[in-house]
């Protein structure tokens, strides 16, 4: 009886630790001119439970701002629009691509090459009102 306690035990404690988990697959940036300051920031990420992440930041950049490519009303092409926030629901992958969510990283404090690894930190806001830090490196891809 004792085992079958401790197993139930172990496995709820399990599902406990990936309650809040947020996994984050393939980070990147493109690659920029030796003269350009600026580069923005790819990546999938999945959320066991519904999250918002709520700002990004680097050391190697003066600013960081979520960006969504959005359709104007005047018919143009899309453009890339400052957005507040971005939303992880529930067991579902958001991709943050070229033409969709991304980070821009501005005033970068270095050049950087293919290869080169970028820290971004995001900020988290749980379902529970928590605010965790997820501390990435994205590795830069050539231009």
């Amino acid at each position: 009886m004792r085992k079958l306690g401790a197993a139930l035990l172990l496995g709820l404690l399990a599902n406990l630790a990936q309650a809040g988990e947020i996994k984050v697959s393939q980070p990147w940036a493109k690659g920029i001119l030796e003269s350009s300051r600026t580069t923005m920031a790819y990546m999938e990420l999945f959320s066991e439970e519904e999250a918002v992440i709520v700002a990004a930041s680097s050391p190697l950049a003066s600013q960081v701002e979520m960006r969504d490519m959005q359709i104007t009303f005047d018919g143009g092409p899309m453009r890339p629009v400052k957005v507040d926030s971005i939303t992880l629901p529930a067991r579902k992958r958001v991709q943050l691509t070229p033409v969709s969510e991304h980070f821009l990283l501005q005033g970068l404090k270095q050049a950087i090459k293919a290869g080169d690894k970028l820290p971004l930190i995001l900020s988290v806001r749980m379902k529970n009102g928590e605010t965790r830090e997820l501390k990435l490196e994205v590795v830069t891809r050539g231009m």
